[in-house]
């Protein structure tokens, strides 16, 4: 059996088992692009913290994303 009918045939027992297939699209941790997200993010995080005033900079830090690209 290939591994095209393997897959093909586990995809239809989790369908018989009422199971239906998603795919997600998540950030690639690997990128640059996110190295420098995450170390904005520490950052901002880090100074929020200095200041006592963390879950004002969150709210206000979830204020600025895209909605499109976080809902």
């Amino acid at each position: 059996m290939s591994s095209a009918q393997r897959v093909a045939a586990y995809r239809q027992r989790m369908k018989d088992r009422g199971y239906r297939e998603i795919r997600i699209w998540v950030p690639d941790t690997n990128s640059e692009e996110f190295r420098q997200y995450c170390r904005e993010s520490a950052q901002r995080m880090a100074e929020a913290d200095r200041k006592e005033g963390i879950m004002d900079e969150l709210e206000e830090f979830a204020a600025d994303l895209p909605e499109d690209d976080y809902s």
